[in-house]
């Protein structure tokens, strides 16, 4: 399968967007807050880390799956969906 001139550019046009995120976005995700998740669908989950940090300490639950914690602890900030799939991966 190769891509056609016009799917890279939108792709090109896409990383070119991402880069230009505001510094205040920039700065909240290198203070790890603001993070994002995926569990092999077309969309990633926006969430306040620093609630899922703090949920996870007060409740002893550590162990649970990030999306769980995400849920519980109300820290789901937004999602953005994609047309394509968006795998997860660990490493």
């Amino acid at each position: 399968m190769s891509l056609t001139k016009k799917e890279k550019l939108w792709l090109e046009g896409l990383q070119d967007y991402l880069i230009t995120a505001p510094a205040s976005l920039k700065r909240k995700v290198s203070s790890g807050n603001l993070s994002a998740y995926t569990t092999g669908d077309f969309d990633i989950t926006l969430f306040n880390n620093k609630m899922v940090e703090d949920y996870e300490l007060n409740s002893n639950q550590i162990a649970i799956d990030t999306p769980v914690s995400v849920e519980k602890a109300g820290a789901r900030i937004g999602v953005l969906f994609f047309p394509f799939r968006v795998e997860s991966c660990a490493g």
